[in-house]
C-alpha cells in the first residue's frame, strides 16, 4: 500500500488562508451590520447624518450636543472629511474586534494546529535520531569509506570521546598502512601519501612522539574534526545559513514595503474618485487594512524566526546536512549490525582478518572494551 505523503508547508499555508478568509468574512459582515445600524446608504449626506444624530438627542451628553452644533455649521467638503475620519476610526475598531472574534472562534483549531505541528516536528526529528534505529533494528553493513573515525564519532552526537576515538582513528591509519601499532608503541611507516589523509589524521600523526600520542589538545582535535566534516558537507555551520536567512528577511521586508506603497496609492486614488455607491471606497479601505495587517505580519514572523535562529546558532553552531543525516542513519544501522551479527565485541586485532575495518567501528562504537583497554597506554 502506497504511503500518503503530507505536505506540512501546504497545510500551514491553507490554515493561514482559512484564518484570513474567516477574518475577512467577519470584518465585512460586521462593517455591513454597522452601516445598516447607523442607516448609511448610497444617499448618505449631511442632513441624514444630523437626522441620525438627533434621533438620540435625549441620550446625548453636553459634549455630543456641542459636537452636533459644530457639525451643523460645517461646510459640505469639511463635513465629508469629518465623516470619513469617523468611519475609518470605527472601521479600525471593528477590524480589531473582528480579529479577536476570529481568534477566539478558532482557538481550538489554532491550539490543535500548533500541537500537531510540534508533534510532527518531533516525529520527523526522531526518524533521523539514533533511538529510531534501536527500536526498529535497521541494519547497515557497508564500510563508510571516505570518513575518519573521529569524524564519524562527532557526526553521531557532536562529541568526541578520548581515548576511544583516537584509538579508533589510529587503527584506521594502521589499516591504511600509515602506522603500525605494537603492544605499547606506535611505529611510523615509510612511503605513505599525506595527501590521502584528512586534517584529523595529520594532526594525530604530528602528536606522535616516542611511539605514543602525546600532548594532544582536545580543542585542536575538535577543530580539525569540524574542518573535515565541513569539507565533506555532512554538517553546516549555522552562521552560513544565517546569512541566507538574513537575505530572506530583508527581501520579505522590501516586498512588504513595496506592496504597502502600491496599495496605499491605489487606495488614495479610489478615495478621491466619486462613486454613486459610498460603500466602494469603504470596502477598498477594509481590503487595504487587512492586506496591510497581513504584509506587516509576514516580515514580523520572519524577523522573530531570524532572532530565534541567532540564539540557537549561538548555543548550537553546527547542524547535520541532508547528507549528514543519511550518514548518521548508516552509523546507527552499522552499530546494530556489529552488535547483533558479529563477534567483534571481544575480538583482538590478530583475530580479525576480513573484518579489519569493522574492528575500527567496534572500537569507535564502544563495542570492544578489550581493544580500548589494551591501547589506552599509547594515548597520553
Amino acid at each position: 500500500m502506497q504511503k500518503i505523503k503530507i505536505n506540512n508547508k501546504l497545510i500551514t499555508i491553507l490554515f493561514i488562508v482559512y484564518l484570513i478568509i474567516s477574518f475577512f468574512i467577519n470584518s465585512v459582515k460586521m462593517i455591513y451590520d454597522y452601516f445598516d445600524e447607523v442607516e448609511i446608504g448610497t444617499d448618505f449626506n449631511k442632513e441624514s447624518f444630523i437626522a441620525l444624530y438627533e434621533k438620540e438627542l435625549q441620550d446625548m451628553t453636553e459634549e455630543d450636543k456641542e459636537e452636533l452644533e459644530i457639525i451643523k455649521q460645517m461646510p459640505d467638503d469639511e463635513f465629508e472629511g469629518y465623516v470619513r475620519q469617523r468611519l475609518y476610526i470605527n472601521i479600525f475598531i471593528i477590524l480589531g474586534i473582528s480579529l479577536a472574534i476570529t481568534f477566539f472562534k478558532n482557538i481550538f483549531l489554532i491550539i490543535l494546529f500548533i500541537v500537531i505541528k510540534l508533534v510532527s516536528k518531533k516525529i520527523r526529528k526522531e526518524k533521523l535520531n539514533k533511538d529510531d534505529f534501536k527500536r526498529s533494528k535497521d541494519y547497515y553493513r557497508d564500510i563508510l569509506d571516505g570518513y575518519g573515525a573521529c569524524e564519524l564519532s562527532w557526526i553521531d552526537d557532536f562529541k568526541l570521546e578520548i581515548p576511544k576515538d583516537i584509538i579508533a582513528e589510529l587503527l584506521q591509519l594502521e589499516n591504511e598502512k600509515v602506522i603500525k601499532i605494537n603492544e605499547d608503541n606506535i611505529e611510523m611507516l615509510e612511503n605513505f601519501d599525506t595527501n590521502n589523509l584528512n586534517e584529523t589524521q595529520k594532526y594525530l600523526l604530528s602528536c606522535i612522539e616516542d611511539g605514543k600520542v602525546k600532548n594532544i589538545s582536545e580543542i585542536k582535535l575538535q577543530e580539525t574534526v569540524r574542518k573535515d566534516a565541513l569539507k565533506h558537507k555532512i554538517v553546516e555551520q549555522r552562521e552560513e545559513s544565517k546569512k541566507k536567512k538574513k537575505k530572506r528577511m530583508f527581501k520579505a521586508i522590501l516586498i512588504a514595503v513595496i506592496v504597502n506603497i502600491v496599495m496605499r496609492v491605489a487606495f488614495n486614488i479610489i478615495s478621491e474618485m466619486n462613486f454613486e455607491n459610498n460603500m466602494i471606497p469603504i470596502i477598498s479601505f477594509v481590503i487595504y487594512v487587512i492586506a496591510l495587517m497581513i504584509f506587516a505580519l509576514y516580515p514580523t514572523i520572519v524577523i522573530i524566526s531570524f532572532i530565534i535562529y541567532n540564539v540557537k546558532s549561538t548555543l548550537d553552531p553546527y547542524f547535520r546536512t541532508k547528507e549528514g543525516e543519511e550518514l548518521n542513519r548508516s552509523i546507527e544501522g552499522l552499530k546494530n549490525y556489529l552488535k547483533d551479527y558479529t563477534l567483534l565485541d571481544e575480538q583482538e586485532k590478530d583475530g580479525i582478518v576480513v573484518w579489519e575495518e569493522y574492528l575500527v567501528y567496534s572500537v569507535l562504537f564502544n563495542q570492544n572494551k578489550k581493544m580500548i583497554d589494551k591501547y589506552k597506554s599509547i594515548v597520553k
